[in-house]
């Protein structure tokens, strides 16, 4: 994918069937508790306890959804480390305007993706203060610096989506993966679950 260009927003309908998005929301849904278990909630911006919030401990690409969404990434990034994680907003709940960079400079911006699984689509999705509705099965794809955000989820109906970071192996031959990181092999080492390498 080009990286030439840092002001973008695309959207892949269709990047997952309904029943795949279904699988994926009941393996979500079943397996919450075990994953909050795995360690706090790190995240300021979500409701309290959030699942968005055990980003950094748990990986679903290990599991059972990697079946599905590994050969789907692959397609479309190529070889690239992912790191992906789960959200469920219940009534009242949603998460702040944010981005996913943690250096300012263009050097080291990575993708960040977006997957719609389930819920209300009216409620949508803010990105750069443009809320656009939600698609169920539907990839958006923006740059880790692109702010975005999700309104308060008003009904009764769990909205289930996933996020991905992804950084591609080519973009960072010559460039800090981040402030933390020199290269990815180096963030594999240091968080052998959080991460996953698609090759």
């Amino acid at each position: 994918m080009d990286l030439g260009n840092y002001n973008w927003l695309t959207f892949i309908d269709d990047f997952l069937s309904s029943q795949e998005c279904d699988i994926i929301s009941q393996y979500i849904i079943d397996n919450e508790n075990m994953v909050k278990s795995i360690g706090p909630d790190i995240y300021p911006k979500t409701s309290d306890d959030s699942l968005t919030g055990r980003y950094s401990v748990f990986n679903y690409l290990y599991y059972p959804p990697g079946k599905i969404l590994i050969p789907k990434l692959k397609n479309i990034f190529g070889d690239c480390l992912v790191q992906c994680w789960a959200n469920i907003f219940r009534i009242g709940e949603g998460i702040e305007e944010h981005f996913h960079s943690t250096r300012p400079n263009n050097e080291s911006k990575f993708l960040v993706a977006n997957l719609f699984l389930s819920g209300p689509e009216d409620i949508g999705t803010t990105y750069n203060g443009c809320n656009i509705k939600n698609k169920k099965g539907t990839l958006s794809i923006f740059m880790s610096d692109y702010w975005h955000s999700v309104p308060k989820n008003t009904t009764f109906q769990n909205r289930i989506s996933m996020a991905f970071n992804i950084y591609q192996k080519f973009q960072f031959l010559n460039t800090p993966v981040s402030d933390r990181y020199a290269t990815i092999d180096e963030m594999i080492k240091c968080h052998p679950k959080r991460y996953y390498m698609i090759s």
